[in-house]
């Protein structure tokens, strides 16, 4: 969890499917303020590009998940600045 409660990622596992840690750590930290794109964001890495998409597509839908269910609270107005 991040300071201000909302999810952020600390690590991915994927190295199993063959797509390596280099590619995955580049996720860790981030959370729904990043848009997570591909070739910006993140970085292919040496991964094959379709292999890269699909995998910060899959990544990018649970964090927008994660922010759904635990998020409801966070907002980005209201009292509090980062």
């Amino acid at each position: 969890m991040s300071e201000e409660g909302s999810p952020v990622i600390e690590e991915v596992h994927g190295e199993s499917g063959g797509i390596p840690h280099a590619f995955l750590d580049q996720f860790k930290g981030k959370g729904h303020d990043n848009m997570l794109r591909l070739g910006q964001d993140i970085k292919a890495q040496g991964v094959d590009e379709a292999v890269a998409r699909a995998a910060t597509d899959a990544i990018r839908l649970d964090v927008m998940t994660m922010q759904t269910l635990y998020g409801a609270a966070h907002s980005h107005g209201g009292a509090h600045s980062h």
